[in-house]
């Protein structure tokens, strides 16, 4: 009986870390998603103004 217990607290703690595994994920890709590209224009944009004084 106990076995039996143990082996399912184990699964159990397996489908729980891969369910927060997968919500991790997929708060990183939401970041990724809505945040990254205004990011990256602003990084695009300091470069082109750094060249642009750096030209005259």
């Amino acid at each position: 009986m106990i076995f039996g217990l143990r082996a399912r607290a184990r699964a159990s703690q397996n489908r729980a870390t891969v369910f927060l595994v997968q919500l991790f994920l997929t708060v990183v890709m939401g970041l990724v998603r809505f945040v990254g590209p205004p990011l990256w224009q602003g990084y695009q944009r300091g470069l082109q103004d750094a060249a642009g004084k750096r030209e005259g």
